[in-house]
């Protein structure tokens, strides 16, 4: 039978919301969370025409976003991908949270290579039309709730590059990684912490955070890559080493005021000797840290101004 006035536990001012009667609890849903529950269990799904001029098949659309099998490169299989149904880029149609590697640093973090990522549907940037590179310090990033392909490669997207192929070579999952490289022309690591590539770098966590909640799933950090040691032509090694353990605890709050977890951090280790000693002391940190200095940057092939080539990239990615 239907419930009687005094069977409502909660009501609005447009009706009911929640009420009772000899079957149970009755409940009147919003459109929004009937939408919701459509996303998640893929009612309402619809059949809609491949991508044009893709090997793609088995289309079909769902709100916001259409999914379709396509055998598209570097891969010999088909697999599942997805676009926006408005347009814009193609993502693959990947398992787990949504990762973020993002660089900060000096000029020579920003370095490009032309062309796409090795795993162009898996390595993207946020749709700011920035790209993998950032915006250098010269202006402000801007929040975005997409992603978009790689117009050029960068050190950053060889490292997701690399961590891929190594996924793909063990059979593991190959997650989508966002990539980003926030720079700056500070001549420390301190002003580095206070300048527009920190502000930059903020911004692009709340992009990844926004763009998981988009795909419907969480944003985590892979890890966060510092590319200081270069640049920083002015600190002692005193001041460098607190300034590197200093801007590592700054990323550290701002990752976890979106939610996400502790990622290890990367420290590049300059072409140039100055910074040998200091390099060490961050090396033996006390247990608890998560920095870990990479290889000596002149086991990699560089130009004849000293920036890394594409090949000494891969080599260190």
């Amino acid at each position: 039978m239907r419930h009687k006035p005094t069977d409502v536990i909660l009501r609005a001012r447009n009706g009911d919301v929640i009420a009772f009667d000899d079957t149970g609890v009755i409940l009147r849903l919003s459109d929004q969370v009937i939408a919701d529950i459509a996303a998640r269990t893929g009612l309402g799904a619809r059949p809609v025409p491949p991508p044009a001029d893709l090997d793609a098949w088995n289309a079909w659309a769902l709100g916001d976003w259409q999914r379709f099998e396509a055998h598209l490169p570097p891969f010999n299989t088909p697999r599942t991908y997805r676009r926006r149904v408005d347009g814009g880029s193609i993502l693959a149609d990947a398992p787990g949270p949504l990762l973020g590697l993002f660089t900060i640093g000096g000029p020579a973090a920003s370095d490009t290579y032309e062309g796409p990522a090795a795993f162009p549907h898996h390595v993207l940037a946020p749709a700011d039309d920035l790209g993998a590179q950032g915006a250098a310090g010269t202006e402000p990033a801007r929040p975005v709730e997409l992603l978009q392909a790689l117009s050029e490669r960068t050190q950053g997207s060889a490292t997701a590059d690399a961590v891929l192929a190594a996924r793909h070579r063990d059979g593991r999952a190959l997650p989508l990684i966002c990539v980003r490289a926030e720079t700056a022309g500070a001549p420390s690591v301190a002003a580095l912490a206070e300048g527009p590539a920190l502000a930059n770098f903020e911004t692009a966590l709340g992009s990844l955070a926004a763009v998981a909640e988009t795909l419907g799933t969480r944003a985590e950090m892979l890890a966060t890559v510092l590319d200081l040691a270069e640049d920083d032509v002015t600190s002692s090694d005193a001041a460098f080493v607190a300034g590197v353990f200093a801007l590592a605890d700054l990323i550290d709050a701002l990752c976890h005021a979106r939610g996400m977890r502790e990622a290890p951090f990367l420290l590049r280790m300059p072409n140039a000797p100055a910074r040998v000693r200091a390099l060490w002391q961050i090396a033996v940190q006390p247990a608890g840290r998560r920095i870990t200095v990479a290889c000596p940057g002149y086991a990699f092939a560089r130009d004849g101004f000293g920036w890394l080539t594409e090949a000494g990239a891969a080599d260190q990615a």
